[in-house]
């Protein structure tokens, strides 16, 4: 704060954070201390009637990250009729996609796709292949339009996750910004920890799934990532300030973000399995050969991945990171195309290594060898090798199934329409099965039928629908996953308040907001009250655990002994109207004699 002009004041200031550390399913905060009143998704610092001098926001706090990423277990179709996200379907300043070039590459990139983690995979790597990440841009400093970044093809992690999200709501699929703190080894990077940007990406029956596109992670986020704030758009702001005074300027720097990992957790092992082979064992100086990676998805779900050949000296390839999607327990096949250099000795034979890793640092490795006179091949003829590798099995009998709302509240139906599909020359009787409700159906050669169940859910939560279909000598199956919903219920735990506090000191009342159903509590707003105290605070849709600070000046107590009531109020199934509500008490010593006898009145009435 700077004086401007004599005489000035300074009645009040209040500062908000906006970046800090979210509770979501993946991420949890352990502890937050700070000057400042925690809310849902700020810390909040007032002053009243300050100095005319800086006055500093801050906080320190402990997460605690995991990799739970919700998982894409089934085909979810595309395209999307989706309602309720509309907030993540708009135009924004740097999310401009109406823009006539990201419209076209839009609509090439949806051309003839139907899967929807397969067309956000795809526009994924688009992106990152077509999108060189610059630090020595002017983008490093001041984030640039999607638009901008497609037509100059750079850009930094905000620009290259817009130019993401831009393409995505083109194609009608909700995206949010996520800003946050990341951990990186790259050696462009003197801080191995600093500000980062991604995407979620919604999915109906499944939420919102991370993509990262700057680091290749689809479908999902390493625990390397914080996730700070949400938004429509890069831009929107990390802090806020207003205040009331007279001949008093105020301005409020950048945010210094500083992080250390603390401790970590043992890795998980990796549902992505690969084996190596070279096209050619043996070859020559100058010539071209081809390694096949044979890569096998052992996980139920999709999963989007980076595999990198290590650099060797001896070696040219026109690419060393290649991004590979895979459906559940799906098997394919990627290839470097790759070039021994012309110039080795001719006096040595070369055994040179070829490493294949993922982020976690898992690889494997083979060899091939070369000599100054064994066989040389061109260009064409590893192209031609590429060509006649890549083989793709097509689904006789392909079964693609879809509930109309997979999530329901209590004791309620839902009907699971299915499309069967038949490619074969022939026609088929086909047997669909939801458990031990069976239909057969006629399918003509190469058409299609519908197929409709009704399904009650049977317990609360989760529920696992499988649905096969079988034909005398084929047979195809796909799950999903319909949630029963409870009736929405909140706890509040952990309350901790000080004991024996001084008449005039400030305290602050902490506890934890819990959800302790599958449903979401809906319109949740915090009150404490108690002896003259009253603060409210709006939460909104309560979707994970929520540890709220309030703040609280003994001057406004009228007790020396004040009972508070900590209430949250919020929304059941149905709108139905519910309340949950604690108490919990302190002593104040040297309250003045005179307000304990207007407390004792406030009791009365």
């Amino acid at each position: 704060m700077k004086q401007t002009t004599t005489p000035s004041t300074l009645k009040y200031v209040q500062a908000e954070i906006l970046f800090i550390p979210l509770q979501t399913e993946n991420q949890k905060l352990l502890s937050f201390e700070s000057d400042g009143s925690l809310l849902k998704d700020r810390a909040m610092f007032v002053w009243t009637n300050p100095k005319i001098q800086d006055l500093k926001i801050g906080y320190s706090a402990i997460v605690d990250v995991y990799n739970k990423a919700p998982r894409i277990k089934t085909k979810i179709p595309y395209p999307l009729s989706i309602r309720n996200q509309e907030k993540y379907l708009q135009q924004t300043k740097n999310i401009d996609y109406t823009n006539p070039k990201i419209q076209e590459l839009a609509n090439k990139l949806a051309k003839q796709e139907n899967d929807l983690f397969l067309l956000v995979s795809k526009v994924g790597n688009w992106v990152k292949n077509n999108i060189k990440y610059d630090l020595n841009t002017l983008t490093a400093s001041a984030s640039k339009p999607a638009s901008w970044v497609l037509q100059n093809k750079i850009g930094v992690c905000d620009e290259i996750t817009s130019l993401f999200i831009a393409i995505l709501r083109a194609q009608g699929i909700p995206a949010k910004f996520i800003s946050g703190i990341s951990y990186t080894n790259n050696p462009k990077f003197s801080n191995k920890w600093g500000p980062h940007g991604w995407a979620e990406v919604y999915f109906p029956g499944t939420g919102w799934v991370p993509f990262d596109v700057t680091f290749g992670e689809f479908g999902w986020t390493d625990p390397g990532h914080i996730k700070l704030k949400e938004s429509t758009d890069p831009q929107e702001p990390t802090t806020q300030l207003e205040w009331k005074g007279l001949g008093v300027q105020a301005n409020i720097h950048d945010l210094d973000i500083k992080a250390k990992a603390v401790k970590t957790g043992k890795k998980k092992p990796s549902n992505i399995k690969w084996t190596l082979k070279p096209a050619y064992p043996t070859i020559g100086f100058g010539s071209y050969n081809v390694l096949i990676a044979e890569v096998e998805n052992t996980a139920d779900y999709y999963i989007g991945t980076e595999l990198t050949l290590a650099k060797v000296k001896e070696l040219e390839t026109e690419e060393q990171r290649k991004q590979i999607i895979l459906k559940p327990k799906e098997k394919k096949r990627i290839f470097w195309k790759i070039k021994i250099k012309k110039d080795l000795s001719e006096e040595y034979q070369y055994d040179i290594p070829l490493k294949v890793y993922d982020f976690r640092n898992i690889s494997e490795t083979t060899k091939i060898k070369a000599t100054a006179y064994d066989i040389i091949f061109n260009e064409k003829d590893a192209d031609n090798i590429i060509e006649s590798q890549k083989t793709k099995e097509t689904k006789k009998i392909e079964l693609e199934c879809k509930p109309e709302k997979d999530i329901k509240q209590t004791k309620e139906k839902t009907k699971i329409n299915c499309i069967i599909e038949n490619h074969l020359p022939t026609e088929k009787k086909i047997k669909i099965c939801l458990n031990e409700n069976c239909k057969e159906q006629i399918i003509p050669k190469e058409n299609s039928k519908k197929v409709t169940f009704t399904y009650t859910p049977e317990k609360t939560g989760a529920n696992e629908v499988k649905i096969t279909a079988k034909s005398t000598d084929y047979e195809t199956k796909t799950t999903m996953t319909i949630i029963q919903l409870d009736e929405p219920k909140i706890d509040i735990t952990n309350i901790k308040i000080p004991q024996n506090i001084k008449y005039g000191d400030k305290f602050n009342i902490k506890f934890t907001v819990k959800k302790t159903s599958i449903a979401n509590p809906k319109n949740v707003i915090i009150e404490v009250t108690g002896n003259g105290a009253k603060t409210k605070i709006p939460i909104g849709e309560l979707t994970a655990s929520q540890n709220i600070i309030v703040d609280v000046n003994t001057k406004q107590l009228y007790s020396k002994k004040p009972k508070f009531k900590i209430k949250a109020k919020y929304e059941g199934l149905n709108n139905k109207k519910k309340k949950t509500e604690k108490e919990t008490t302190t002593t104040i010593t040297g309250i003045p004699f005179w307000k304990n006898i207007i407390g004792w009145l406030m009791n009365l009435f």
